[in-house]
């Protein structure tokens, strides 16, 4: 009985050891793998896309702003944030955002925020009837030193304004989501989300 009870206490003992230095192997070894090489994310399938970012005015824009070919329509959404009653007229709204832009055919102007769109953190590409904004970047397998991507906490999130060409999309709908994507070995964090849905004229 005694040494049923002497073993036991041993193995126990052995437990307590062992599963801390298993997990710090584990530990140590998910940092010391490394980060994969950053590039942009393409399904196979899909068509990558190109963009700009406009360059802002002095009034700041907070999001979301619902995706749209209408770039009267985004400074609207922009000034209805912060003012009552309706928009004024398109000249009012142009000398207050986005002052240097100019509205161009088959183009669709979205609110980026809560992402780098700087290479090679970011991509945009089309499938299907959806456009993905895919924000990325990479991290170890076990990363204790840095948060999450896309992470502003709540509120309201400033925003940039994407310009993408919509030439090879044809007319009709089409879905605009963001992925925001921690890229490891072995294992990717994924997530994504609508951002709204827009609808491209004909021509």
């Amino acid at each position: 009985m005694v040494t049923s009870a002497a073993n036991t206490i041993r193995y126990a003992a052995a437990v307590l050891v062992t599963i801390p230095l298993v997990l710090s192997l584990v530990y140590f070894g998910g940092i010391a793998i490394g980060e994969p090489v950053e590039h942009d994310v393409l399904p196979e399938g899909h068509t990558a896309l190109t963009w700009e970012v406009a360059e802002p005015s002095d009034r700041y824009t907070y999001g979301p702003l619902v995706p749209t070919t209408s770039l009267a329509n985004v400074r609207c959404q922009s000034w209805i944030q912060d003012h009552a009653g309706t928009c004024p007229n398109e000249q009012t709204l142009a000398g207050m955002y986005w002052t240097k832009l100019e509205q161009a055919p088959q183009t669709l102007y979205i609110g980026a925020f809560l992402c780098d769109t700087t290479r090679p953190h970011f991509n945009v590409d089309y499938f299907d009837r959806r456009l993905t904004l895919h924000c990325h970047r990479t991290a170890r397998l076990i990363n204790p030193w840095r948060g999450p991507h896309s992470d502003a906490g709540p509120g309201a999130a400033f925003i940039q304004l994407l310009i993408v060409p919509t030439a090879s999309m044809g007319s009709g709908r089409v879905s605009i989501f963001v992925e925001d994507r921690i890229e490891r070995r072995f294992s990717d964090i994924v997530s994504t989300k609508l951002i709204g849905v827009a609808t491209i004229a004909a021509g």
